[in-house]
């Protein structure tokens, strides 16, 4: 095996790592600052003052709700950046 066959093996290796490292990488997860300006805007408490805590799956949910976007696919994962990011669209669409 020549130098270049060598180089070229050793950067498709490289590449191939870097590849299968970033498939595992964990989802970034919300800022906190982005759920608690999410939750000014889109109130998660009932009218009889029960509220979820701020984060948990059940103050998703609510949220979802309140945007009429509960169940619907295109909602990325919940607590990821991703999913603020379209939850803060979502609330500038909505006029909430």
């Amino acid at each position: 095996m020549n130098i270049g066959m060598i180089t070229i093996l050793l950067l498709l290796l490289t590449a191939c790592s870097a590849v299968s490292h970033n498939e595992t990488r964990a989802p970034i997860p919300c800022a906190e600052e982005a759920l608690l300006s999410i939750e000014r805007q889109v109130t998660s408490s009932d009218s009889q003052g029960h509220d979820p805590d701020i984060g948990s799956q059940e103050w998703h949910s609510v949220v979802e709700f309140h945007l009429g976007v509960r169940g619907d696919k295109s909602v990325p994962a919940r607590g990821t950046r991703l999913w603020c990011d379209f939850i803060e669209a979502k609330i500038k669409t909505s006029g909430k």
